[in-house]
């Protein structure tokens, strides 16, 4: 039976969302929201207090010039969000206490560092991955994948693209690296060091839920043809677990007090699933199909905070990206200061 949870907040005075992150628990002061400059508009990122009405997201003081500001995530004291070209790293981070909204360059020094999931916080350091001068052929290092551990390298593939990371609650670190058309690369994933079978050509999302890893999408259109299935690792190999009617771009674990539930987030058209035990999926069909446009990054996002879910997406018959919540209430018109 489809679920009708989510209600429209308004718009947000941006093209694309990348991200949304509270914190892995749903538990910091405030969500963050980052956007993208990819077809329309600016690299952003918004606030969004636990006092604040729904309506008001605060633009914090970010770096210019992204091309994108995607994954957001924190370790405990520091915001970290992934800065794709345009600055001296591929990282700007903010500390999480203390209220200042200044955002400046961290991580690894790099020049043309494309990306925008490959982040991640590991005990050992951050992770971030991505591949170097993307866009520039005549440069030796074109297309140099390339994943940055803390302090040092752990891993480079070329060609190739790092795209997604994740580490799980026991600090294992999975990989998953894109093919790269033209070339000899395949997909390739890692889990603590050891390459197992990729699902897709070119994984758009991970999470990791009940103790499995999941992953979903097609992100690179141009390697093959899009996939939109949501994969689980049995320990010996990927099952199909659902198949969506867009391309599947991000999974969401949400530490609901009801039980744990994993999202799926598919663009193109827009679609929003839930699943109690990733077999089971239930749609939000309260949330339109919108047209987010095809990209080869992503259109939507989704977060959890202050035991809510918010979910924005790209709608390309207006301006601005559209915004729900799952609780609460509020006025249509957004405010963003």
């Amino acid at each position: 039976m489809p679920l009708k949870r989510f209600r429209e907040v308004g718009t947000v005075a941006e093209r694309t969302p990348m991200g949304l992150w509270g914190g892995r628990y749903g538990e910091l002061d405030a969500i963050y929201l980052s956007t993208s400059a990819r077809f329309g508009g600016t690299s952003r990122v918004f606030r969004h207090g636990k006092r604040d009405p729904d309506t008001v997201w605060k633009s914090e003081e970010v770096p210019e010039n992204a091309e994108t500001i995607n994954k957001i995530v924190d370790d405990g004291e520091t915001l970290y969000a992934f800065f794709e070209t345009g600055g001296e790293t591929p990282v700007i981070s903010r500390a999480i206490a203390g209220g200042a909204s200044g955002w400046a360059f961290d991580g690894p020094s790099t020049v043309d560092f494309v990306g925008g999931r490959g982040l991640a916080a590991h005990s050992g350091g951050l992770l971030v991955g991505g591949s170097w001068y993307w866009n520039d052929g005549e440069n030796p290092d074109h297309r140099k994948g390339e994943l940055f551990h803390g302090d040092g390298s752990r891993r480079i593939i070329a060609p190739g693209i790092c795209w997604e990371v994740l580490v799980t609650e026991d600090g294992v670190i999975w990989e998953f690296w894109h093919g790269v058309a033209g070339s000899e690369t395949v997909a390739q994933v890692f889990v603590d060091g050891v390459e197992i079978e990729s699902p897709t050509h070119s994984t758009s999302g991970g999470e990791v839920f009940l103790g499995a890893v999941y992953a979903c999408g097609s992100h690179e259109e141009e390697v093959g043809a899009p996939d939109p299935n949501v994969y689980r690792w049995t320990g010996s190999a990927w099952e199909v677990v659902h198949t969506t009617t867009g391309i599947p771009e991000h999974l969401v674990w949400v530490p609901r007090e009801t039980g744990d539930v994993l999202y799926c987030v598919a663009a193109h058209p827009v679609e929003v699933w839930e699943s109690a035990d990733g077999s089971e999926w239930v749609r939000h069909d309260e949330i339109p199909e919108l047209d987010t446009g095809e990209d080869h990054n992503h259109t939507t996002a989704l977060g959890y905070h202050d035991k809510r879910v918010w979910f924005a997406a790209r709608d390309e018959a207006g301006t601005d990206m559209r915004l729900w919540v799952d609780a609460g209430g509020g006025d249509l018109l957004l405010q963003v200061i």
